[in-house]
């Protein structure tokens, strides 16, 4: 995110909220979700869609923001 300096008041102000920021706000919300439901999965559930406990740390051990 960039921010704008404003010479009048010299106080930094965040640029207004458009669909970039919700967007992205909404892929962190659901990544959570996903990562939450994987998180919860047993032995057999992961079995299903081929994923390891390993697999399952790695994801897991992920920051927040890295959704990509």
């Amino acid at each position: 995110m960039m921010f704008v300096m404003d010479t009048r008041t010299r106080f930094f102000a965040a640029p207004s909220a458009g669909k970039g920021f919700f967007l992205w706000l909404n892929s962190l919300i659901a990544a959570h979700k996903s990562r939450i439901a994987l998180a919860n999965l047993d032995a057999a559930g992961l079995d299903d869609i081929g994923l390891t406990k390993h697999d399952v740390t790695v994801e897991l051990s992920r920051s927040f923001w890295d959704i990509a």
